[in-house]
């Protein structure tokens, strides 16, 4: 059984976010020299950066990484994937540095070699206080025929301001551009012909069109991800497919239709095939022997099928955590309202990454065979770049994923249809009713009257009800609770100066009108949680606290001290983390290693079969583990993560899940890119329990379910917490 690497959590998505490497000079960017959007490509972080212009060491740029006293977070990582398929023993990081009033940690280089090899985390360098620019370096050792990933970067670890420059990687002391040997893929070149478009517009649909659309993107779709040819980079598949749709998107004869369909694919390259037992775990090609193709391209597509493939694939591969990362899909930034060809495209190549590469793709709850065909016409007749991306996060939102939410980070349709002023109050769904339960900013707008329960019945004369309606299709979430949630996050939005809104206070109806600001003035992203100081402590004599989000490896001794003779500890995991040192707490309080969850991962080499892990464990053998109560909380705010720490952290003795439903989007996530600049994401890896027992949309199991109530919110009470008390006291 495999134990966990209390690090894998809280770099999960800057490592995710990180495009898979080309092999070209300037495919590091280690310099900094490439900046998009104001970040630096190839690099991620979980706090954005700062690009500095004045103070670099080469070159025009460097990075800023920076946490002040006022910050809720502690750390910040900057972080980039390498490449990891060369021979040697070791490998050095090396970065220069500059620090200014690092305190209350330190900063360093850091980096990690996959699956569980080596790692160092801002450990060799320990840099505190003001330094001028300093080269660093760390090496590990490594087993380059058993690496999966290598990762690694700079980060602050305290509070201060870094800058990084100019990093570069050595393989036994020869420098990483040495070892590259470019590999010419003829998709790379294919480059030009639909550059400025697809040519295909103005599709007149009916029922004979969008039968021939739908086939055409499954099989489309199929050669992707199953074809050696295209598998191997021989094609720019998005090309092949202008190309191809002219030929048969008009053919009322089927067996014409297929005849071309057949002939096309031959011109792709002979296929071997080998005796593979393949194992078609979410029923992803059954479409194959059930769409009615001719005997021809039907043997053709089975032939393939079977075809001998290598464990490598131009436009997918696994990442180390065993979820998909989408290579080499052009975004297509420029084109904000792509036209006809160029949308069909976004419908294929999502639709098929959730085919193939979707773990919880048999739980969406639709016949994904028939979405296809739904949403043909949605993004075909598309008229503008909003009703483009509209159609893009309605598809998305159907899979019912809380990761699947989707951005346009170069476009601002999004910002100005949700709206992109907002008001104060911050709006949560209590009893199903949309209530007021703080404010965002306390020095905007006094004028308001409103107040903490008050219970918000209509927004610019609409319902709350027909905006809820209006919402559900495009609002990413597991669950309606998520998707509640969410929407919620909106309601107070628009593009005007001022909200008008219908609200009862005890019983009685009233009128007000809410001034309304800029995002960054009503401090909208201000998270709810505990401050810094009230992390770790004792809410009663006997009842030991902790937010383990703002906890820090120097505090473990602190938290040791809070907890060990305390009747219960409580665990606030209702709160999206900044920083988790996950073992080092369950090691506190698990006696022994405990099997708490196997994951569900796909195939590169068969897309579409999936297999479950072994069983992975929590804890060490420790005779002075806590004994006490340990009680988790819990609601529809802990997501992903924070559930992933919550079926990790239950295995202590005497633990006990309290609160309400949570997000239900338990795993790794992929990030997906869309023509026009789209970007959303969805699960990539499963998350279950180690007896089978499914996360994803349902939640974690809760043992005992508390919900707040508006007489609680109006009384200023945390009931989900003070149950977890009462529980303890018993």
């Amino acid at each position: 059984m495999k134990k966990i690497l209390f690090f894998i959590l809280t770099l999960v998505l800057p490592l995710y976010a990180i495009c898979q490497i080309k092999q070209n000079k300037d495919i590091f960017n280690f310099d900094f020299e490439t900046i998009v959007s104001g970040s630096p490509i190839k690099w991620g972080s979980n706090l954005p950066v700062i690009i500095d212009s004045l103070n670099p060491y080469h070159g025009k740029y460097s990075v800023i990484l920076e946490i002040n006293d006022s910050s809720k977070y502690n750390y910040q990582m900057l972080t980039i994937s390498l490449p990891h398929g060369f021979k040697g023993k070791t490998i050095t990081l090396s970065g220069y540095m500059k620090t200014e009033n690092v305190r209350d940690g330190y900063a360093g280089l850091w980096m990690r070699i996959d699956p569980n090899q080596a790692f160092d985390i801002l450990q060799t360098c320990k840099i505190a206080g003001t330094t001028d620019w300093t080269k660093y370096e760390i090496t590990l050792p490594f087993d380059s025929e058993h690496t999966t990933g290598i990762i690694g970067g700079g980060g602050l670890n305290g509070k201060g301001k870094i800058w990084l420059d100019n990093f570069s990687v050595m393989i036994d002391g020869v420098d990483i551009y040495t070892l590259l040997q470019p590999k010419a893929y003829p998709a790379d070149r294919d480059t030009v012909e639909f550059k400025n478009g697809s040519g295909i517009t103005n599709i007149k649909l009916n029922k004979t069109r969008i039968k021939n659309l739908k086939d055409i993107g499954m099989i489309w779709g199929f050669l992707k991800y199953y074809h050696p040819a295209v598998r191997n980079g021989n094609y720019n598949w998005d090309y092949e497919l202008f190309r191809l749709l002219p030929q048969v998107i008009n053919e009322k004869n089927k067996q014409r239709r297929d005849a071309a369909l057949t002939e096309w694919i031959s011109g792709l390259g002979e296929i071997f095939t080998n005796n593979r037992n393949i194992t078609d775990t979410l029923s992803v090609l059954k479409w194959i022997d059930e769409s009615g193709f001719s005997p021809e391209l039907t043997a053709q597509l089975i032939k393939i099928k079977k075809s001998d493939r290598q464990n490598e694939c131009y436009y997918v591969n696994m990442g180390p955590a065993g979820n998909p990362v989408f290579n080499h899909e052009k975004t297509f930034d420029s084109m904000k309202y792509p036209d006809t060809g160029y949308r069909l495209l976004s419908l294929y190549r999502y639709w098929n990454m959730v085919q193939y590469f979707y773990p919880y793709k048999n739980i969406i709850g639709k016949n994904w065979e028939n979405v296809l065909a739904e949403f043909i016409p949605r993004f075909a007749k598309a008229e503008n770049e909003e009703e483009y991306v509209l159609a893009a996060m309605e598809i998305t939102a159907g899979i019912h994923d809380s990761h699947a939410i989707l951005w346009t980070p170069s476009s601002t349709v999004l910002r100005q249809y949700f709206g992109q002023r907002e008001a104060v109050p911050k709006i949560s769904f209590i009893e199903q009713q949309a209530t007021v339960t703080a404010f965002y900013n306390d020095t905007l707008d006094r004028e308001h009257g409103l107040k903490i329960g008050d219970v918000i019945t209509k927004i610019d004369g609409k319902s709350i009800n027909s905006i809820i309606h209006s919402k559900l299709p495009i609002t990413a979430g597991s669950n309606y609770q998520t998707q509640l949630r969410n929407i919620a996050r909106q309601l107070l939005h628009n593009n005007d100066e001022t909200i008008k809104i219908k609200y009862i206070r005890d019983g009685c109806s009233k009128k007000t009108t809410l001034k309304t600001f800029p995002k960054n003035e009503a401090d909208r992203y201000f998270r709810f949680a505990p401050s810094a100081d009230s992390c770790i402590k004792k809410i009663a004599p006997n009842i030991a606290y902790l937010y383990p989000g703002l906890l820090k490896k120097t505090d473990l001794p602190l938290f040791w001290k809070a907890i060990k003779d305390a009747d219960g500890l409580i665990i606030d995991l209702r709160y999206y983390p900044s920083n988790y040192l996950l073992s080092d707490v369950a090691n506190y309080l698990i006696p022994e290693p405990k099997e708490f969850v196997k994951f569900f991962r796909g195939s590169i080499i068969d897309p579409g079969s999936f297999s479950f892990t072994p069983a992975m464990e929590i804890g060490e053998i420790n005779s002075d583990h806590y004994k006490g109560k340990v009680i988790i909380l819990v609601n529809e705010g802990t997501q992903s993560s924070m559930e992933f720490s919550t079926m990790a952290l239950s295995q202590a003795p005497d633990a006990r899940v309290i609160g309400s439903t949570t997000a239900g989007a338990d795993g790794d996530v992929s990030y997906i890119d869309l023509p026009g600049g789209i970007k959303t994401m969805i699960t990539g890896l499963g998350v279950f329990y180690p007896d089978g027992g499914q996360t994803q949309r349902i939640g974690i199991k809760i043992d005992e379910v508390i919900t707040p109530t508006l007489e609680g919110i109006k009384a200023g009470r945390d009931e989900i917490l003070e149950q977890a008390v009462e529980v303890i006291n018993e």
